[in-house]
């Protein structure tokens, strides 16, 4: 586990923490504070460490918490079962109809972006050239996981 890592998981922990002590005294904007900053942190995470998968998804959760709250909707600050940040609810119509096109294709991207070359789980195969002898070049193929 890097440290980077660790980091991540002590200020997701750090902001569940708060969020559950001061749900009902929080005001009703951090809730879009909180969800541009999981979205922020999905962006940066991912080009820090070369996944670059959610990068897609983070610009669209920057861009959906700004339609979002800048037509109107409310939001309030959220720690649950499956929640960590913010929840927004009264989206109207059509800035949701927005934000679901924006993740629909933040997911079809997602899905798009090849697997990252520097953290790849699954092994490369190359051809390595060993020495020439009397019939030629002779080939190994050599697997090495990335």
């Amino acid at each position: 586990m890097s440290i980077g890592e660790i980091i991540f998981m002590v200020a997701v922990v750090a902001v569940a923490i708060v969020v559950t002590i001061l749900k009902s005294k929080v005001p009703a904007w951090l809730g879009f504070g909180l969800m541009l900053l999981a979205s922020a942190v999905a962006i940066i995470g991912s080009a820090v460490t070369g996944e670059f998968k959610a990068i897609p998804l983070g610009a669209a959760g920057v861009i959906g918490t700004i339609i979002a709250w800048v037509t109107g909707a409310r939001s309030s600050a959220a720690a649950d079962d499956d929640t960590l940040g913010g929840v927004a609810s009264n989206i109207g119509f059509v800035p949701w109809l927005i934000i679901a096109v924006l993740v629909v294709g933040a997911v079809a991207v997602t899905f798009a972006i090849p697997e990252s070359a520097t953290r790849s789980s699954k092994p490369s195969r190359r051809a390595e050239i060993i020495r020439p002898n009397d019939h030629g070049w002779v080939f190994r193929e050599t697997s090495t996981a990335l």
